[in-house]
């Protein structure tokens, strides 16, 4: 079994974003908002959703799931990060997805480039790497013999767009994706199977504070 939902969804998905991301642009460039020339340091959390690119492959003999894991949900992060010039900056964060039968625990730092757009909006491109934690909450199949939790690095891309609030407060728009490679082996009395999760992909809206 193969799920082809994740394929369909996410490059209408990203389309929208690009015109959003345009759209916010435009905004900048006519908004009042003065945007600091500089910041040291910011922490922040965001919210948004997430969905994963999965698959199911029987490798023994005849394995049936007890039902249809989720391939999407809701995805929430706590992040800070530092400039480290006046266009570049790294940041770290704690990224937590729970797709009902499965949460997923990244880790990631990223280095990323930004330039402005406008008198209050930034673009930002950024490269992501660090660890992804993958936790079945329920048995996908009948037996106690499986691997209930898969740990891999991860890695990646993002691309975001920031809107100054006030002085120290700003949103942050972005998309980001992760490949992950995850194999959760799972092996009943009658065969063997492995469920994979190899890519995550998401949206998700922020704030900053800045200091």
């Amino acid at each position: 079994m193969t799920r082809y939902k994740y394929k369909e969804r996410f490059p209408k998905l990203a389309g929208q974003f690009l015109v959003a991301l345009a759209a916010l642009g435009g905004f900048s460039s006519a908004g009042a908002l003065a945007q600091p020339d500089e910041w040291s340091c910011f922490v922040g959390a965001n919210a948004g959703y997430a969905a994963l690119d999965d698959s199911f492959s029987t490798k023994e003999g005849e394995v049936a799931l007890l039902f249809d894991p989720s391939d999407d949900g809701a995805a929430f992060g706590l992040g800070a990060g530092c400039s480290l010039t006046e266009r570049w900056f790294v940041s770290a964060e704690y990224q937590r997805t729970d797709a009902d039968e499965i949460t997923l625990d990244n880790w990631l730092g990223s280095i990323n480039y930004g330039w402005s757009v406008g008198a209050a909006g930034q673009f930002y491109l950024g490269a992501i790497a660090g660890w992804s934690i993958l936790e079945w909450g329920k048995e996908p199949v009948d037996t106690l013999e499986n691997d209930s939790e898969s740990e891999q690095a991860a890695y990646g891309a993002q691309i975001g767009y920031t809107h100054q609030l006030s002085d120290a407060w700003r949103l942050n728009f972005r998309y980001m994706y992760l490949s992950l490679d995850h194999r959760t082996r799972l092996q009943p009395v009658s065969g063997t199977a492995r469920y994979s999760h190899d890519s995550q992909q998401g949206l998700t809206l922020g704030i900053d504070w800045q200091f």
